[in-house]
């Protein structure tokens, strides 16, 4: 009997023992749940500058050629910090300009349900104006998706805002370096994962083929789904928050957003807790070699991300604190009763 208890109460340590040592922070891009100080993007405006105080301040407005992440497409080093919870920080990389031309990770806040072309006019209609839509009926140029780049078909995971990955490198690019989350406390974290989807534009590309439509000249001989496609989003972990673009990852983890002809069009969960403790990571795009041309990757190279989870260190109480140090400790049974005696002192299961 004694026998069964002991080995009933190592088992229920062993559990408690298990339990994680951390908590999740989220950066959710929520106005409620930011924590960061004001802050001015100064280039915004013609110059005048824009003063940012919460996350949809963000949101720019088109979503082609905006203000905030285009401005004079030259100057635009819109960036935005999780403060105080994450700690990610992101600034649009220098790609011989700062413009989200050249790669970024832009907020946004856009969506609707569809990806047809005949959907196209309608979301145009609806964030451009229907005026908009019938003064440029027929003008590719005007109602591309690319003025739709920012918009997925789904709400937010929670809540109403979310961010907007633009960028990759292959052969062809002209992009030199990787849009990246990177943590701003000078520490090394964990992200436990993060929650995905495909953008509109990226959609209407992949189920209805590269069309010629001006300002979507990818060159390439990609005419729609196959049950050979694929397409991935790998994320390249690093342990010094400075490295250069050359640089090699310490791990990678990749996330799958079509397969074959399985394409991802609602949020999905993408683990990131085996690129391990990290102090930035950066994101690319793999592809199939019927989306690529003569000019590289064929699909535009969108992702939508939304919840990111960071791990960080518990607040320690007083039965974490004798956890922690049971593999060191002896332990005994008397009066039925696991007891764990360390440094002299006896502790039962809820550290008294």
């Amino acid at each position: 009997m004694k026998k069964s208890i002991f080995l009933a109460a190592l088992c229920l340590m062993n559990v408690v023992l298990m339990a994680q040592d951390y908590e999740l922070r989220v950066l959710t891009f929520e106005d409620e749940d930011a924590q960061f100080s004001e802050y001015t993007l100064d280039y915004a405006d013609g110059w005048s500058g824009r003063t940012i105080t919460t996350w949809s301040d963000l949101i720019d407005d088109p979503q082609y050629g905006g203000p905030l992440t285009y401005a004079d497409y030259q100057s635009a080093a819109y960036h935005w910090y999780d403060e105080g919870n994450t700690e990610l920080a992101h600034t649009f990389p220098d790609n011989y300009a700062y413009c989200f031309w050249g790669g970024g990770h832009a907020i946004s806040n856009y969506w609707g349900e569809g990806w047809s072309d005949e959907d196209r006019d309608i979301h145009i209609a609806k964030y451009y104006g229907e005026n908009y839509v019938e003064e440029n009926a027929g003008n590719d140029a005007m109602l591309g998706w690319f003025n739709l780049q920012m918009m997925v078909p789904v709400q937010a995971h929670s809540g109403e805002n979310f961010a907007v990955h633009y960028g990759y490198k292959d052969f062809f690019t002209y992009i030199e370096n990787l849009p990246e989350l990177r943590f701003e406390d000078g520490e090394m974290h964990v992200i436990d994962h993060m929650y995905v989807t495909n953008t509109n534009y990226t959609l209407n590309q992949l189920y209805n083929g590269v069309k010629s439509e001006a300002g979507n000249s990818f060159g390439g001989n990609w005419e729609g789904l196959t049950e050979d496609a694929w397409l991935k989003i790998v994320a390249y972990g690093f342990d010094d928050v400075d490295a250069d673009a050359y640089a090699e990852p310490i791990s990678e983890v990749e996330f799958y957003l079509v397969e074959g002809k399985n394409v991802v069009t609602d949020w999905q969960k993408w683990d990131l807790s085996a690129l391990g403790e990290v102090a930035k990571v950066r994101f690319n795009f793999l592809y199939s070699d019927e989306m690529g041309g003569k000019y590289g990757f064929t699909i535009p190279g969108y992702f939508a991300y939304d919840d990111v989870a960071v791990r960080f260190p518990k607040q320690s109480t007083a039965l974490e604190n004798t956890q922690s140090h049971t593999s060191h400790a002896q332990k005994i049974i008397r009066n039925g009763q696991l007891l764990i005696i360390r440094d002299g002192k006896e502790y039962n299961m809820i550290g008294q």
